[in-house]
């Protein structure tokens, strides 16, 4: 149950989500209801919430589109290292930045922020 409780409605389609929806509901329902559900359906309700979030993890997230008021700003440029900063997108718990050498090889790096130095 913990593993699928931060998911996002919007990252997926409706009929996915609905389904999982359903599946993960009735699976609280019947964790909160010792009295009439007995083990049998305690499993039935996990397999069905399993196999419902195994189809989410599976699904392809849409990337997020990218308003066109958007800014990036690259600065504190040297050889080695840049910063860059960047207008928050709705939504976003992360971001990854990528950078590519004049030779073509990519570096990246991950920041749970507005910017990324490296």
């Amino acid at each position: 149950m913990k593993k699928y409780s931060g998911l996002n409605k919007d990252d997926y389609a409706e009929n996915l989500w609905n389904e999982f929806k359903t599946a993960y509901d009735n699976a609280v329902k019947g964790m909160n209801d010792d009295k009439t559900t007995k083990k049998e359906q305690a499993d039935k309700l996990a397999a069905d919430l399993n196999a419902a979030g195994a189809k989410l993890e599976a699904a392809e997230i849409p990337a997020p589109t990218i308003p066109e008021d958007a800014k990036a700003t690259v600065m504190g440029v040297t050889s080695t290292e840049a910063t860059v900063s960047w207008t928050k997108l709705p939504r976003a718990e992360s971001y990854k930045v990528y950078a590519v050498e004049h030779e073509g090889t990519a570096k990246s790096a991950e920041s749970n922020y507005r910017y990324c130095s490296g």
